[in-house]
């Protein structure tokens, strides 16, 4: 830290007021029973529902996401009690009872007091629903015909080698049908492409 640069406990204390007062960010708090402690401003517009600070204080996720959701959630957290180990990045389905789910990318560490012992976990994350969104709509595009919707070659080669490999571990049968329309290409050159797709 530079010669005229001194932490104290008020510029700590300020900069975490600052960190959950302002931005997107999804920031929270918990102790070792996994209850809010404290959560960011980010976090209350985006997953409190409507709820104050002073209604999420105390609370769990069971209160705020479904069940499942929830259970996961919890799980990690006493994995990181328990082992101090973080969770990074890890991508989740926010899954509520009264809304749509979204996607987050959600990084969860151990919150250690001035003894060095884990008194709770402590985390981040940030919405990536949209580019889970742009991510599937590519993965589609990839597989399936733009015009008919149906899976393309790309989507049969994939199909058919998932197909040889489930053989190898049970035996069993795999069949292809496949169907040529002779001619086809008359359609398109009299009647043009859109009717050909139509067809």
């Amino acid at each position: 830290m530079g010669p005229d640069v001194h932490l104290t406990a008020d510029i700590e204390l300020l900069c975490i007021r600052n960190l959950l007062a302002n931005g997107e960010e999804r920031v929270f708090f918990k102790d070792r029973q996994s209850r809010f402690l404290l959560v960011s401003a980010g976090w209350l517009d985006a997953v409190g529902g409507g709820r104050s600070m002073s209604e999420v204080i105390g609370r769990t996720d069971f209160d705020i996401f479904d069940r499942d959701h929830a259970a996961e959630a919890l799980r990690d957290e006493q994995q990181i009690i328990q082992t101090g180990e973080p969770v990074v990045a890890k991508m989740e389905r926010e899954t509520f009872v009264d809304r749509p789910d979204c996607w987050v990318s959600t990084t969860k560490l151990p919150l250690i007091d001035a003894a060095g012992q884990i008194i709770g976990t402590y985390g981040i994350s940030r919405d990536v629903t949209e580019q889970v969104k742009a991510q599937e709509a590519l993965a589609y595009q990839a597989l399936h015909d733009p015009v008919t919707g149906l899976p393309n070659r790309a989507a049969l080669t994939d199909r058919l080698a998932q197909a040889l490999l489930a053989l190898e571990r049970r035996p069993g049968r795999v069949a292809l049908l496949f169907i040529d329309l002779d001619d086809f290409k008359a359609i398109n050159d009299a009647r043009g492409h859109d009717s050909g797709d139509r067809v």
